[in-house]
């Protein structure tokens, strides 16, 4: 759905439309994966040209000027005002509230939807797209591949990793054009070089990033259980998903001779200690067209990010490579015979034909297993997390980074529906709109860059496939 600029939506929202997918079955559409709301740049792009004060008005403008500033904006009836004393051209709104989208996520069409555009120029997202209160391992839009937040606001705090951790699926992420990253006056400074690597660190450690969420999640459990806990008896039902009793993994082999004692039900400690194993990321390519750059910036852009990637790369690689020198020690000393220690992974980054994965195996403390359960995880060997090592940093070589634009930065086009003389027939209508149109293509074909200019594998490549965009 486009949003364009005809006087007769104005006060139209389109709300109500993804609230009403939120409550379709998916049954009612089968085959919907992909949805895009676009709402073209205002026409002004928020530059107006500043008017000359009459004479003997210089000195009334620097004061309203030195008042402006303690005003940061005061609204108008067709537009705000800039402390920069400019006027905003009054922007259509696709949407009144950005609740709707939070709804969508969690709904059964928002699960399956694979591919998302939400332009929006100059709005922040990141909010309604982080926004929620999940139960452990829920995830909103939870088939996602494909994300393009193009034009819209973008700040660097917490929300855009936080984005990127609650949607592990996301292949492809867009971001052309936004604001409030890099100013365009700001492409050569420092800040831009900081900023593009904390975009690398983000975009390379989220798998880190999960499975330190999930780590926290653990021993705030351990925190809340009793400290004189009682061990539990292994002949307890477990935790069983979907009422199915499953096989417990067997004891490890007791050294003592008791063979004497009658028997008894063997106790089990409950676990305490635990290594969550961070799965590699799924994120293969990221599309910054923020500007237009020359190729020596985009080739100084590209190394900043990749050495912020490269640092979180190195984080991640480090705690596996800690987690594994640990747990060979624990097993020289025999402190895994108690079974209170466990290292586990993401079920989702396991092949289900590993050799190293009981699939089946059902933790004797109930606690932990529905722990495992509700986040999807899996109990694992190390060498489960040696592969998970490898496959790291083979992905880290493969990543894509694409700095070319792949949407316009200009003005829309304002569609009117009266002339300059009075009320439009309808066949002029057609044709000033046929006209319109045509031009909106014209200057596409100028601004569409060739296929070979774009980093192979680049998000922005990715959405011209699943657009089918020639």
């Amino acid at each position: 759905m486009e949003r364009s600029y005809y006087t007769f939506l104005k006060g139209a929202y389109f709300d109500s439309a993804l609230h009403s997918l939120s409550r379709w079955p998916v049954e009612a559409a089968p085959s919907l994966r992909r949805l895009a709301f676009v709402q073209d740049l205002s026409p002004t792009h928020g530059v107006v040209k500043k008017e000359t004060p009459a004479f003997g008005l210089h000195e009334i403008e620097a004061e309203l000027e030195l008042i402006a500033q303690t005003q940061p904006s005061a609204s108008r009836r067709y537009g705000r005002k800039k402390v920069e004393g400019k006027l905003d051209f009054a922007q259509p709104i696709v949407f009144f509230q950005f609740g709707c989208i939070t709804t969508l996520a969690l709904s059964p069409v928002g699960s399956v939807l694979e591919h998302l555009v939400l332009r929006l120029p100059r709005r922040n997202l990141l909010t309604a797209l982080t926004d929620h209160i999940l139960r452990p391992g829920r995830h909103p839009f939870a088939s996602i591949r494909h994300l393009d937040l193009s034009t819209t606001h973008i700040i660097d705090d917490a929300r855009f990793p936080t984005l990127l951790r609650m949607h592990p699926t996301l292949e492809h992420l867009v971001i052309d054009r936004c604001t409030g990253l890099i100013g365009p006056e700001a492409v050569e400074e420092t800040t831009a070089v900081a900023t593009l690597k904390w975009l690398g660190k983000c975009c390379a450690g989220i798998g880190l990033a999960r499975a330190e969420e999930a780590l926290r999640a653990w021993r705030r459990i351990v925190k809340e259980r009793p400290a004189d806990a009682p061990n539990l008896p292994r002949s307890a039902a477990p935790f069983v998903r979907n009422g199915a009793r499953t096989r417990t993994r067997s004891p490890a082999p007791n050294t003592s001779d008791d063979s004497s004692s009658p028997a008894i039900d063997k106790l089990v400690s409950p676990v305490k200690e635990l290594f969550v194993i961070p799965p590699p990321s799924v994120l293969s390519s990221l599309g910054c067209g923020l500007h237009d750059l020359p190729p020596s910036l985009r080739a100084s852009w590209s190394l900043a990010f990749f050495s912020g990637y490269a640092d979180a790369i190195d984080r991640t690689t480090t705690r596996i490579e800690e987690y594994l020198e640990r747990w060979a020690l624990w097993r020289e000393t025999g402190k895994l015979a108690d079974e209170t220690r466990r290292m586990v992974t993401f079920a989702s980054a396991v092949p289900r034909d590993s050799p190293w994965v009981d699939w089946g195996y059902v933790d004797p403390d109930p606690t932990f297993a529905k722990f495992l359960d509700e986040r999807a995880m899996v109990v694992v060997e190390p060498s489960v997390a040696v592969e998970l090592l490898g496959q790291i940093k083979a992905k880290a070589e493969a990543f894509s980074f694409c700095t070319v634009p792949d949407c316009s930065n200009a003005p829309g086009v304002p569609h009117l529906s009266l002339s300059r003389i009075g009320k439009e027939t309808v066949e002029e209508r057609a044709q000033r709109e046929k006209k319109v149109w045509e031009q909106e293509k014209r200057e596409e074909a100028e601004w569409r860059r060739p296929e070979w200019e774009h980093e192979k594998g680049c998000a922005h490549l990715a959405s011209r496939r699943a657009w089918v965009v020639e």
